[in-house]
């Protein structure tokens, strides 16, 4: 709203203040005076006004019996009234419009506000939050007994009067017209809210003044989470004397939802044959926090040629749990129609975003005319191998072996063997032709051809004899290139099995030999048998640098080592006069039921001089005081010192040399720390031998010691 005045208004003012000195001057209200009426410049709504002869207002009020003041134009002096305009003839017209020279100058007026409020603040974990669309998130927890989300809601008065907060209360539908999460409380356990209503003061008075409000989500499990809906919450507040009347307040929840992910996206089959099929994993991971249910797994087209291993769970568990994924075998097997052949894994879960995930599957093969229209397949294929190894004594064991003719050429077979059990005595081999729709027919001659659809069953019996046999089934093909096709026998029943100390037999220790000149030093190996059979050893080689002196002597091995047997093998170095550092091997042949085998030891001699050897010290009988059959005790090499160089941290090298003949016992292995538990599982007599090494990029060796303790 504005109010106007004009300058020729003001001037009048002006000069008359100036004759007058003080002068009250009264404006009439009186719409009608004088027969006028008034317009947007006129003074009737002005409030009376006073002014001193410096122009400031005076007070305005006067005695009720004070007349008017008689200004008589005697009074004034001419020049002065020469100045002034004419006086207004009282009957002509009033002259409503403003001169061209008048300039309207606008004045605010505020509208009146009404009495002072207080003002309403949100915070939460010390930051504002917005009056307007206010909403506070409670934090992530992993569901649980007694676990608990909470948040705490502060009202303030940022206002300069207090207010009063009246009521609040979690309404039982939210704004967007859901159901209020029913895990979602107003307080917590040792937080209950305030007593009702409380006055706010502001907190430019008290700036400690607020109200806290604690909310808290409360689910015993995931699935009690999930079963809430995953729905917020609403806390109305309700004010008095505040710039806001109510504001709500909505309660965000965490979300438990499950999240699937898939590796590989696709899968390429490149090994596949026509005689084996190739077998590729897919991962199915939940990385969401709620279970993930997976309800289907289809081929899109279907093909004969990929199959699905059935799925092993259908749910898997959130993200971090021990069944959070699974693998999913998918196997491709292509036949002479194969083409590149392609499809598509569409797999369905509970995933909210992604319900449906497609898996390209595509293949290499490609079926050409000269390839083998005849397939060879057995059990355990895709382990390469014939498994007879569960056959027990007096229950012989037989597996089939097939061949198939898949494709539209004939194919030739020409013979069948063993080489490695030429009589049968383990592996017995019979054949049989079956004809399409036909019984099988025992095979009485080779070749045989084999046409369209016929296929040939090799049926191979294992008996188990003293010691377990492995051996290889020999395929004689052609079609139309003669071939031949290899099949791996694992045989069952007792097998010898190797061992050597100090170190493994797959990275054995070097046999180190220090000395000086004239000096013989003698070091030793033990060779185990840790199977049930007996192992057979074959001559060892010796690989030696002094030529036709030798510099180290290695007695001849025995044939076989008994089952659970160990053999503590001597070698000794000789230091002729002269003697410089030399290298040597010795290289153990052994055989097992899978086949020939061997182990490479280095020998090194080193000459000594003036450097100190390192020292072992496994104790005597006595430190280890009364042991007993299956009681474990530890073997003590604490008491060993260090040489020229310090002892390594991990430099300690236990080996059993000799044990009771039913012991199954073996202490052998790599270098390892001072103590070492064991238990001997019969009673008698155990011999441990010690040998320590230095630190250093080439460590020193010292010379064996052992110990003997007598087992009860």
């Amino acid at each position: 709203m504005h109010q106007f005045a004009t300058s020729r208004s003001l001037a009048v003012r002006s000069a008359l203040a100036l004759v007058a000195g003080s002068v009250w001057l009264a404006c009439s209200s009186d719409p009608t005076a004088g027969g006028k009426s008034k317009d947007a410049t006129s003074t009737a709504d002005t409030p009376p006004l006073a002014f001193d002869t410096g122009g400031t207002p005076l007070d305005t009020a006067s005695p009720p019996d004070a007349a008017p003041l008689d200004v008589a134009a005697d009074d004034i002096a001419p020049a002065e009234l020469a100045d002034l305009p004419e006086p207004a003839d009282p009957g002509a017209p009033l002259d409503t419009a403003p001169d061209t020279a008048e300039v309207i100058v606008p004045v605010d007026v505020p509208k009146d506000s009404g009495p002072p409020t207080g003002k309403l603040a949100l915070e939460v974990d010390g930051k504002a939050v917005p009056v307007v669309d206010a909403a506070l998130s409670l934090p992530a927890i992993v569901p649980g007994p007694g676990v608990v989300s909470v948040a705490t809601l502060v009202v303030r008065n940022a206002g300069s009067v207090p207010f009063t907060v009246v009521g609040v209360e979690l309404l039982a539908k939210n704004v967007d017209g859901t159901l209020k999460n029913p895990l979602v409380s107003l307080g917590s356990d040792g937080k209950p809210i305030p007593t009702l209503p409380v006055d706010l003061l502001p907190v430019a008075q008290v700036p400690t003044a607020k109200l806290a409000l604690p909310l808290s989500f409360a689910p015993t499990s995931i699935e009690d989470a999930v079963s809430a809906g995953g729905t917020d919450a609403t806390l109305r507040l309700t004010l008095s004397n505040a710039d806001v009347a109510e504001v709500n307040v909505r309660i965000v929840v965490p979300q438990f939802v499950p999240d699937v992910a898939l590796s590989p996206l696709s899968l390429l089959f490149t090994k596949a044959t026509l005689a084996v099929g190739e077998t590729q994993k897919l991962t199915i991971e939940n990385q969401g926090n709620a279970p993930l249910y997976l309800l289907s797994a289809a081929l899109d087209p279907p093909s004969p040629r990929f199959t699905i291993a059935p799925i092993s769970a259908s749910k898997l568990g959130p993200k971090g749990t021990g069944d959070a994924q699974i693998d999913l075998e998918v196997t491709y097997k292509p036949d002479f129609a194969s083409a590149k052949d392609k499809t598509v894994l569409v797999l369905t879960t509970d995933d909210p975003d992604e319900p449906v995930l497609k898996v390209p599957l595509s293949s290499t093969f490609e079926a050409k005319a000269g390839q083998s229209p005849c397939v060879v397949s057995y059990p355990g294929q895709d382990q390469g191998a014939l498994d007879f190894t569960d056959a027990q004594v007096g229950a012989p064991k037989l597996l089939t072996v097939q061949i198939d003719n898949v494709g539209l050429g004939v194919c030739t077979l020409n013979g069948l063997s063993v080489p490695e059990d030429p009589t049968g005595t383990a592996f017995y081999v019979a054949a049989y032709s079956q004809a399409p729709g036909g019984e099988p027919q025992p095979i009485a001659q080779f070749p045989l051809g084999i046409g369209t659809g016929y296929k040939v069953l090799i049926d191979v019996t294992y008996t188990v004899l003293a010691t377990a046999k492995s051996a290889t089934l020999t395929i004689d093909v052609s079609d139309p290139l003669p071939k031949l096709v290899k099949v791996p026998m694992i045989g069952g029943g007792p097998k010898p099995c190797f061992a050597l100390g100090p170190g493994s037999k797959e990275a054995p220790e070097v046999l180190e030999f220090a000395g000086n000149a004239g000096d013989v030093v003698k070091r030793h190996i033990a060779l185990f048998d840790c199977g049930e059979a007996p192992l057979t050893l074959g001559p060892v080689k010796v690989v030696d640098p002094g030529g036709t002196q030798p510099i180290f002597i290695v007695p001849k091995l025995p044939e076989e080592i008994p089952a659970n047997g160990v053999v503590w093998l001597e070698i000794t170095g000789i230091f002729e006069s002269g003697a410089t550092d030399a290298l040597g091997s010795i290289t153990i042949p052994y055989s097992l039921d899978t086949g020939p085998a061997e182990a490479k030891v280095t020998l090194r001699r080193r000459v000594l001089g003036v450097a100190k050897l390192p020292t072992a010290n496994p104790g005597d009988e006595s430190k280890y005081g009364a042991l007993l059959a299956g009681q474990p005790f530890t073997l003590d090499a604490t008491a060993s010192t260090g040489g020229t160089l310090p002892l390594a941290a991990s430099g300690y090298l236990w080996t059993l040399a000799v044990k009771p003949t039913s012991s199954t016992l073996v202490v052998a292995g790599p270098p390892g720390p001072p103590l070492l538990a064991v238990t001997p599982d019969v009673p008698g007599a155990y011999m441990f031998a010690l040998v320590v090494k230095s630190a250093g990029t080439l460590p020193w060796y010292s010379p064996e010691q052992t110990v003997t303790v007598t087992v009860k």
